[in-house]
């Protein structure tokens, strides 16, 4: 049971998460207000943008970590 918990954090919360913030940072949302939003960003570099999901990715790990840590 605990095993499927891990699972389902994972996959909906962490690797949802992370789809949708990389998704942003490398113009491939659909969504237009995300777009508009975020436009500021909009003229990253390949490199800058890998370095930001690398962030994005070590960000949302650390804090399902932090948070399970402290329950």
């Amino acid at each position: 049971m605990l095993n499927q918990f891990g699972k389902m954090v994972i996959q909906n919360v962490r690797d949802r998460a992370l789809k949708i913030s990389m998704n942003i940072v490398k113009q491939k949302t659909s969504n237009p207000i995300k777009i508009k939003q975020y436009e500021a960003i909009s003229n990253l570099t390949n490199d800058q943008q890998e370095a930001i999901c690398d962030l994005l990715s070590e960000t949302v790990t650390d804090v399902i970590y932090r948070f399970f840590r402290n329950v």
